[in-house]
């Protein structure tokens, strides 16, 4: 098939294989081809990977985290999906809990409360761990703030030749350290509501988030509306909301959420290394436990 052939990926859940890569004939043994499926049940390349590469199909993700998922504590009342996205090469299906974890201002409701929120990753080119990410889900407007910095990336812990033998239980405590993570940054949230909004901040906004220029005049009429819901000035939190609105409900791909997480990285800079892994996201809830208790 030509190098040139445009291929459509509807489903994330299509036919993968490894094949191995000849060169003039000659087989190289240092890498592999990953091939899916298109939606004209043709195969596409999706990635050349190392040898030792372990095909995990997207769909076996989906069984995984479906699993955990319902392992998980009663008090997040089960998740439900929101939306899934792949290209072709990479997948990730987003999920939330059915009960709020956290508020914004102490007591939860509606338009306070959080959700616990959670990516499963998968990549069939080798550039992202298998695992989730966390997010927190306003249910209220169903804006996603999500952010490794703040919440945490977590790859799936497996038996060494075994990718589909997953740690269930090291998954679970992941849960509730990246829960932890939410419940601490919720306040942080609430606090943008104190903050008036000055003109200065929103050029720095505008230089700081990856939102395409193109949707500035989106993001302006959104404030306005995020402005005029509620009594008062216009305020940080209003200009966090219309942004997180693009970047959830009008941005496509995988690129909206690098430009989501751009966006609470700005609202919610976090001192310190990032939380990416296991180890860290705890180190970093020890770190914080301290800052309080000085």
């Amino acid at each position: 098939m030509p190098s040139n052939t445009k291929h459509e990926f509807s489903n994330p859940f299509a036919d993968v294989d490894i094949q191995p890569i000849s060169v003039a004939g000659e087989t190289v043994p240092t890498r592999i081809a990953v091939r899916v499926k298109d939606d004209a049940s043709n195969y596409a390349l999706a990635g050349i990977v190392g040898k030792d590469y372990q095909l995990l199909p997207n769909r076996k993700v989906r069984d995984i985290t479906e699993d955990i998922m319902a392992r998980s504590p009663k008090e997040l009342g089960g998740f439900k999906n929101i939306k899934t996205l792949f290209d072709g090469k990479r997948y990730v299906d987003y999920f939330a809990s059915s009960n709020p974890i956290a508020s914004m201002n102490g007591k939860i409701t509606d338009r306070t409360s959080l959700m616990l929120g959670l990516m499963a990753w998968n990549a069939y080119d080798g550039t992202r761990k298998t695992g989730f990410e966390i997010f927190a889900l306003n249910p209220w407007c169903t804006n996603q703030y999500h952010s490794r910095n703040r919440f945490g990336f977590f790859a799936f812990r497996h038996t060494p030749g075994e990718a589909n033998a997953i740690d269930v239980d090291d998954a679970l405590q992941n849960i509730s350290i990246a829960a932890q993570n939410v419940i601490r940054v919720a306040p942080l949230i609430g606090e943008l509501r104190k903050a008036p909004l000055e003109l200065p901040y929103i050029w720095q906004a505008k230089g700081e988030v990856k939102i395409p220029t193109s949707r500035w005049g989106d993001v302006l009429d959104r404030l306005g509306e995020e402005a005029g819901s509620h009594e008062g000035s216009v305020n940080r939190y209003d200009l966090f909301q219309a942004l997180t609105y693009i970047t959830s409900h009008k941005l496509s791909g995988l690129s909206s959420i690098d430009s989501g997480s751009s966006v609470t990285d700005f609202f919610l800079p976090k001192q310190g290394g990032n939380v990416t892994h296991h180890t860290s996201a705890q180190s970093v809830l020890g770190e914080r436990e301290h800052d309080d208790e000085e």
